[in-house]
């Protein structure tokens, strides 16, 4: 009777190990340390809380891709506060044009690349905000794959937040 209770209980242990080790191991995958906030199942697996998600490293690109996701990292607060006109506000649920190079929908949408490239080449050049979200609207806005009366609730918010910032930096 023992040995049995003994084997029970060695076999909970080697489960509750490998567990704890898998845990371990995916926390370690994402940057997270285990036992903080941020480090649930989900967020492990790759699915962080917006505010602290971070942009994808350019070495897990390459051509056109790596580059945009240097670029991005480089105005990263930018594009933070510019609509993306590629869709994935309707299809992936993204709220502004960090969402897609923190997930990897810019390796594959050529509108999020060149929304990417125009921010940095303006945020290089020493454009303020509100004139970086006029240019990339007036130029790229004509590319929404949707009809504007299927909006989504992002591009409302974008718009309604782009007037209030314009409105602060007229004064």
């Amino acid at each position: 009777m023992l040995a049995a209770s003994e084997a029970r209980r060695t076999s909970h242990c080697h489960v509750s190990i490998k567990w704890f080790v898998c845990a371990l191991a995916l926390a370690g995958s994402s940057g997270q340390t285990l036992g903080s906030p941020e480090s649930t199942f989900a967020q492990s697996a790759g699915i962080a809380p917006k505010q602290t998600r971070q942009i994808r490293h350019p070495a897990h690109f390459f051509g056109p891709a790596a580059l945009v996701y240097s670029r991005a990292r480089e105005c990263s607060d930018v594009l933070k506060h510019l609509f993306c006109y590629c869709g994935c506000d309707v299809t992936q649920g993204h709220e502004s044009l960090f969402d897609c190079v923190t997930s990897l929908e810019a390796a594959d949408s050529i509108e999020a690349q060149r929304e990417v490239e125009l921010a940095w080449k303006l945020h290089r050049q020493g454009v303020r905000l509100s004139e970086i979200q006029r240019q990339v609207d007036e130029k790229y806005a004509q590319h929404y794959p949707f009809a504007r009366d299927q909006e989504s609730q992002a591009s409302k918010n974008y718009m309604a937040s782009r007037r209030l910032y314009e409105h602060k930096n007229t004064r």
